[in-house]
């Protein structure tokens, strides 16, 4: 009956539920990719190590010293690859980093207030969005 009172038909896609669905699949190809680097990153730390295991002479090759620091240095660069992806992929992280980040230098490109004001754009999107999503659940029940 409220479907019908809004004007819409039942299982009509509305604007901000497209909305809700793109943000979602950012979300995941974020997740996937952060995934994969990871998997780049120690897959070749753990193999060294089980290829070691099973063949020990490869332990004292001459190469075996620079090998290991090659892949320890490949595996600790995880840690720096995580904070570009959030940066390159989510608009929130870019937002809160340029803030913290224009605290902390002395030639500011942004001033804080502007920053300010695109965080609380943020969240008020943000408490909007909540406040549909339990508005939505709340009369589907």
């Amino acid at each position: 009956m409220s479907a019908v009172l809004r004007g819409r038909t039942i299982g009509e896609c509305t604007h901000h539920q497209m909305q809700v669905v793109r943000a979602k699949r950012k979300v995941v190809r974020m997740f996937v990719l952060v995934v994969m680097v990871f998997a780049l990153c120690w897959l070749p730390y753990h193999a060294y190590f089980v290829l070691v295991y099973h063949h020990q002479s490869l332990a004292s090759a001459p190469f075996a010293q620079h090998t290991y620091l090659a892949f320890y240095w490949l595996a600790m660069a995880n840690s720096m690859f995580n904070p570009l992806i959030y940066y390159w992929m989510s608009n929130k992280f870019r937002i809160y980093f340029r803030l913290v980040l224009c605290w902390c230098q002395t030639v500011k490109t942004a001033t804080p207030d502007d920053l300010r004001k695109q965080l609380e754009l943020n969240k008020s999107f943000s408490a909007s969005h909540r406040h549909c999503r339990e508005a939505s659940s709340f009369t589907r029940a």
